[in-house]
């Protein structure tokens, strides 16, 4: 009877191991509990998650350069796999520019807690000034003071400005340590008149080519060649002045535009047969407008809807209230590509263009990814 009793019991141990739930260890995929984006469009709710109707989230770095800038972009993006246009996909991309010892971008500080503005065109819109210094023979040293805090040392140096009106300045030295001065006033806006001056030599007659950017022609000149002779007033864009005695002179050129604005111009000018003197001096194209979408900390934000149309959060102004925060930062696992990526929690409200509609797109929870190298 005790040998039943304890059969039964070994039996009852049995069946009770083999009821209790076996705890195996947890899926490592990516699916929408890792990554997803909760969204508002116009009001409608929209979620898009990682693993669920084809959709995937994909982490990406890219490297580019604008100029001599080195810009990373972090991407992030929610879409179907094998598709062009993806309908319903949203794509945030952070642009940074501050680079490493190593010449690199540092993920970590482009992407931490805190709170991003977006891509701004008033911001963004520089004028680029592509210098070229001139001297009258062997340059050894050169110093330009670009009138913004900025500096170079190069001979013919491109330099991106803001509005304004700057004072810019180059300083040349010679082989024979000779050193000469010029300087200009450059005026750059949308309503901006500038002018520049170009000329040559012949023994002591100088031959004048000004060049006006900006205002509204015809074009009077009045020149002073700095010898002492009276000032020369004319329309012509070609003017010759010849020197009593050889040397170096100063000279200055006030331009007025039909309209009555004035812009000034400076010119070193040595005669032809004057060995000893030198002359520093520099020329520019027309400045040319530049958007530069760079810079941290800058975002944009690519969203298309369920018809397939492109709007971006670059294509018009944001209001003030615009932001994209960053809540949090954690490593997650490499993407395809090996890369590392971090995973992001984040919230925005920005307004979405295409170039005649908007919408007005909220991210009130995102989980999303970016990749770095």
């Amino acid at each position: 009877m005790k040998q039943f009793v304890v059969y039964i019991f070994i039996v009852i141990v049995v069946l009770l191991g083999a009821c209790k739930k076996t705890d195996y260890p947890k899926e490592t995929r990516v699916d929408g509990n890792y990554f997803y984006s909760e969204l508002n469009v116009n009001g409608n709710p929209l979620t898009l998650k990682a693993g669920e109707n084809g959709y995937r989230m994909m982490a990406s770095q890219d490297t580019s350069h604008v100029d001599s800038f080195n810009v990373s972009k972090y991407i992030g993006e929610f879409k179907q796999a094998n598709c062009e246009n993806c309908s319903n996909s949203i794509r945030i991309q952070i642009n940074d520019s501050k680079l490493s010892g190593q010449g690199l971008s540092d993920v970590n500080q482009a992407i931490y807690p805190n709170t991003l503005s977006f891509f701004s065109a008033s911001a963004n819109l520089k004028y680029q000034v592509k210098f070229t210094g001139r001297y009258n023979g062997s340059a050894s040293i050169v110093s330009w003071d670009f009138g913004d805090g900025s500096n170079s040392s190069l001979l013919n140096p491109t330099h991106f400005y803001e509005a304004g009106t700057y004072n810019v300045k180059l300083r040349i030295k010679g082989s024979n340590m000779c050193e000469s001065v010029i300087e200009q006033s450059l005026s750059l806006g949308p309503n901006s008149l500038n002018a520049v001056v170009n000329s040559s030599a012949n023994k002591r007659t100088i031959t004048f080519n000004p060049v006006v950017y900006g205002g509204t022609a015809p074009y009077t000149y009045y020149w002073n060649f700095g010898d002492g002779r009276p000032d020369t007033v004319t329309t012509s864009t070609t003017t010759k002045h010849s020197y009593t005695y050889r040397g170096s002179y100063p000279v200055k050129l006030k331009v007025k535009d039909a309209d009555g604005y004035l812009c000034y111009s400076n010119l070193n000018v040595v005669t032809a047969d004057d060995s000893s003197g030198c002359a520093s001096n520099f020329t520019y194209p027309k400045p040319a407008e530049i958007m530069l979408n760079y810079g941290s900390p800058n975002v944009s934000i690519l969203f298309t809807d369920a018809n397939g149309t492109s709007y971006s959060s670059d294509g018009g102004t944001q209001p003030q209230t615009s932001f994209l925060e960053i809540l949090s930062v954690e490593e997650f696992q490499r993407n395809e590509k090996g890369e590392p990526v971090k995973r992001v929690r984040l919230k925005f409200d920005c307004i979405v263009y295409n170039g005649t509609k908007q919408i007005n797109l909220k991210g009130k929870e995102v989980y999303i990814g970016f990749a770095y190298k």
